[in-house]
């Protein structure tokens, strides 16, 4: 637990049995005088949330929140003497540097460095470093206090700084903050000239990099990384890639495709922009409805480019592994890919949370909780993530913590879709029918009418008895094609009638739906369980498979 959680936690306790408003709490954890987000609180929330759900039975709900309240701790609190234990930090977030005065191409200078740095911290094996994209929401905030930031990303550490630009030299001033103490424990400021930038600008971060895990940990062997790219624009175009990504919508996929491409034609030896293609594709049949024959292959050949060119690159083993998984049903190769991705980069959150996904579909669970744990640590503001970590509670019966988990990536974004059609769903499962039905309105509305957000209000309409309307639904998603075959079988199972959703589910099994790769994890398919046909088709996910359709 980061400290100002643990000081969060413990303003609660002494108000034991009291709505302590959200204003008191800023106030006590982070002073009169600072000015702190209300998001910061949530996450400082949901951090102790997870750490009491870990250690006790039921401990992530005795945190009660009071919707333009505040929070109660609910459970009876004796009083005692003791000290507190504390460790040593080692987590840490680079944040894009700010530019001082007139900067050319600024925007991508700072990042440039940030994700440069990033990169190479994450060759430390005792370092948790949060990604670049984790860094977003700050990006034009007040900057002044990079504690409160780093306090919000839970972590120990944070690297800030600035550019400045004078005739052809550019200075790079560099600080490490200890966000328990708010303190400065290092300084340095470097000059580079601008006639190569990126080159320039990368070799400074390898330095600059050595030398704060030197600071950290002074007998650490350190491991080289090669320049991602010298083109400019390549950068520029990538680092735009990203940021639509991680929007998690089929637009934005569409957007990040383009922009991938474009940095694949600049400079056609961009590794990482090729993994970052295969990343999108393996994205569009959920959030685009697009068949899995049409994306996978392409994700595949998108990521095996990249490891021709790089190896040793987590990205791609991530994305590659995340194919083998859900496509080509090769566990064992997925397995293999994603534990190489980590083994080279266990600071990468992508890879954790996609092989959390892959344990829970294979029955791991506890193994999942731990990947998908280690995600959100990695990410902690991530909607994606946070959902997911919904989904694989979800997948485990544990329904009250999937609960908790939905409802805080909806704290994090209340507009992201993908949360609402999981709240959706795991409620209609629990009975909840008015909450899940207007969940899957939302998921609908929010995430341009995908197929999977119909298919939660059909499941849920069905469930409430309104057959007419699930009817309705489900020849909508008939319309739409074979790719929604997944789709149509959850509405089927609500709906009762088994017989056709056996044979929506064998659609679905030979156009290699998402929802079949899970369906041995997830509740809702258990009606289907005790059928010869279904249990036929169930004997085949994971072994690796053509695309032959199955018999």
């Amino acid at each position: 637990m980061t400290p100002r959680a643990f000081d969060l936690l413990y303003q609660l306790v002494r108000q034991s049995g009291e709505v302590v408003s959200k204003e008191a709490l800023l106030e006590a954890v982070w002073g009169a005088d600072t000015f702190v987000e209300s998001s910061v609180l949530t996450q400082n929330i949901y951090t102790v949330r997870r750490v009491l759900g870990q250690h006790v039975e039921g401990g992530a709900n005795w945190i009660e929140t009071f919707p333009r309240r505040g929070y109660r701790f609910n459970r009876t609190v004796t009083s005692s003497e003791h000290t507190a234990p504390t460790k040593d930090g080692h987590s840490i977030v680079a944040l894009p540097f700010q530019p001082l005065g007139h900067v050319d191409d600024s925007d991508m200078i700072g990042l440039a460095f940030a994700d440069a740095l990033t990169t190479r911290l994450s060759a430390s094996r005792r370092l948790q470093v949060r990604p670049i994209g984790a860094t977003v929401p700050f990006e034009g905030a007040d900057r002044k206090d990079p504690a409160a930031i780093g306090d919000q990303l839970g972590v120990d550490f944070v690297v800030d700084g600035t550019v400045q630009q004078s005739d052809q030299r550019i200075r790079i001033n560099v600080r490490l903050v200890d966000c328990s103490r708010a303190t400065y424990l290092w300084a340095d400021s470097f000059d580079f000239d601008r006639s190569d930038p990126l080159r320039a600008q990368y070799q400074l971060a390898q330095t600059v990099g050595d030398r704060l895990r030197a600071k950290l940990f002074p007998n650490e062997q350190q491991k080289q990384s090669g320049q991602p790219t010298s083109d400019l624009g390549a950068y520029r175009a990538f680092m735009k890639g990203r940021f639509f990504w991680n929007k998690r919508s089929a637009e934005g996929i569409n957007h990040a495709i383009g922009y991938f491409r474009e940095a694949t034609a600049l400079d056609p030896q961009f590794a990482a922009a090729f993994a970052g293609l295969a990343d999108c594709h393996v994205l569009r049949p959920f959030y685009a409805n697009e068949q899995p024959s049409d994306a996978f292959p392409e994700a595949i050949t998108a990521a095996t480019r990249a490891l021709e060119l790089d190896p040793l690159l987590p990205e791609a083993h991530t994305a590659l592994a995340y194919a083998r998984f859900l496509f080509d049903w090769d566990w064992y190769e997925a397995e293999a890919g994603f534990t190489k991705a980590i083994e080279l980069n266990q600071s990468y959150a992508t890879a954790h949370h996609w092989y959390a996904y892959l344990l829970a579909a294979s029955l791991q669970f506890e193994e999942a909780r731990e990947h998908i744990r280690m995600a959100s640590d990695l990410d902690p503001l991530s909607p994606v993530i946070a959902a997911d970590v919904g989904f694989i509670q979800f997948f485990s019966r544990q329904a009250d913590d999937a609960e908790t988990s939905y409802r805080h990536a909806l704290e994090l974004d209340s507009y992201f879709g993908y949360a609402h059609f999981g709240l959706s769903l795991l409620q209609a499962w629990r009975g909840r029918l008015d909450e899940a039905v207007d969940h899957a309105r939302r998921a609908v509305e929010f995430s341009n009418a995908q197929d999977s957000a119909h298919a939660a209000l059909g499941y849920s309409l069905a469930l409430s008895g309104e057959h007419e309307a699930a009817e309705g639904i489900l020849e909508d998603l008939r319309q739409r094609g074979a790719a929604a075959a997944g789709n149509q079988a959850l509405v089927l199972v609500a709906l009762g009638r088994l017989d056709d959703a056996s044979v929506a589910f064998k659609v679905a099994f030979d156009e290699r739906s998402r929802f079949v790769a899970v369906s041995k994890a997830w509740a809702l398919f258990d009606p289907l369980r005790e059928r010869p046909d279904f249990q036929r088709l169930q004997e085949r996910v994971g072994r690796g498979m053509d695309l032959a359709p199955a018999r």
